[in-house]
């Protein structure tokens, strides 16, 4: 069994105040998700982050049973305890929250890679997309050119359609510099696969590793589209 956070309820990273232009205030909170929240946060991830994510999505059309691979391997990931969510508050009462959006994260070493190489991959489309990142992790593996045992790892970012536009996704990046710290994770590094997501980690002031297009898996329905593998020290 590799690393899981110690025992102790789900931690409340940080409030976050989003005031529409009408003048009404909305309150949102950012925290690691309990766990009887897991199933809703994968049905999140599945609805709103494989759609925006052109390889993942492009993985889902030419063979939908790629979804249940990533529903395996996101399991796996949320049992370690650290991903992330953030919830619209709607009473004082602290027990009336909307999911609105999740981010997948682990604490990545040599323990939970091993882990993830359990999840069987059957079929020939997500062989094809492991192969793919393989080949950038094999040429700029973050453990190696930061001399690193472990790092914040993400695995997916997703917020429902009726929330975006509010900055939510920007607040959940910025808020890995208090997670690598409570957890001792000097570094995080992501493979942004949407142009979206690039930008808004750029203004999170991720810096860029590498970058490049889809051309080696020659599926058409990505040409145009391009990666960036990206990196953030957090303290």
């Amino acid at each position: 069994m590799g690393w899981k956070r110690p025992a102790g309820p789900p931690r409340v990273w940080q409030t976050v105040n989003v005031i529409e232009e009408n003048g009404k205030a909305r309150v949102f909170s950012i925290e690691e998700i309990p766990e009887g929240r897991y199933e809703q946060a994968l049905e999140l991830l599945v609805s709103c982050y494989i759609p925006d994510y052109p390889l993942w999505n492009a993985c889902k059309t030419r063979d939908p049973s790629t979804v249940e691979y990533f529903r395996k391997r996101a399991k796996l990931i949320l049992q370690q305890g650290i991903s992330i969510a953030v919830f619209e508050h709607l009473a004082d009462d602290g027990q009336t929250s909307i999911l609105a959006g999740v981010n997948l994260l682990s604490y990545s070493d040599d323990d939970h890679a091993n882990e993830l190489k359990q999840v069987e991959r059957s079929g020939e489309v997500i062989r094809s997309r492991e192969t793919f990142f393989n080949g950038i992790y094999d040429k700029w593996d973050p453990k190696k050119l930061y001399k690193l045992n472990s790092f914040l790892a993400d695995w997916g970012l997703g917020v429902k359609p009726a929330y975006r536009k509010m900055g939510l996704g920007l607040q959940m990046l910025e808020a890995r510099g208090k997670i690598g710290r409570e957890y001792d994770l000097p570094y995080t590094f992501t493979l942004f696969g949407a142009s979206a997501s690039q930008r808004i980690a750029a203004k999170a002031n991720f810096f860029e590793i590498s970058s490049g297009d889809f051309t080696d898996l020659q599926w058409p329905e990505l040409d145009g589209q391009t990666w960036k593998l990206m990196g953030k020290r957090l303290f």
